[in-house]
C-alpha cells in the first residue's frame, strides 16, 4: 500500500515567525510569504510556496521549535494553498503598483509646491 502524500500546515496564531523550517525544507518548497493582517510586527510566516515539490517528509514539521506545523494529507490541499499563493502573489504586485503610484504623486505635489515658492 502506497504512503499517502502529506503537506505541511502551518497554525499561523501560535508560530513565532523564526524561519527555521524554510531553512530546514531541502526543496525550498517553504516561503516566508503569509503576514497575518492583525501582526502588528509584520513579520512573514512560512507559507507553502512550492506544494509541487513539497514531497512530504516532514522535515518542516521536525524543524519548528514550537511544533506549530502538522502534516496533513494532501487531497485537496495542494490546489488550495496553490491558489492562496497565487492571489498573494498577485495582491502583493497591486500594492508594490499603488505604492509606486503614490510616491510618484508625493514627489510631483513637492516638486510643483517648490517651484510655487520659488516664484
Amino acid at each position: 500500500m502506497a504512503k499517502e502524500k502529506t503537506m505541511p500546515k502551518v497554525d499561523y496564531e501560535l508560530c513565532m515567525a523564526c524561519g527555521i523550517c524554510i531553512m530546514a525544507c531541502p526543496y525550498s518548497c517553504m516561503e516566508p510569504d503569509y503576514v497575518p493582517p492583525d501582526d502588528e510586527y509584520k513579520k512573514p510566516r512560512p507559507q507553502l510556496a512550492y506544494p509541487d515539490y513539497c514531497i512530504g517528509c516532514g522535515i518542516c514539521s521536525a524543524a519548528c521549535p514550537v511544533d506549530v506545523i502538522e502534516m496533513v494529507k494532501a487531497e485537496g490541499l495542494e490546489a488550495i494553498l496553490t491558489r492562496e499563493h497565487e492571489a498573494r502573489k498577485i495582491s502583493a504586485v497591486e500594492k508594490e503598483k499603488q505604492r509606486k503610484e503614490a510616491a510618484e504623486a508625493f514627489l510631483k505635489a513637492m516638486m510643483e509646491q517648490a517651484a510655487q515658492a520659488q516664484a
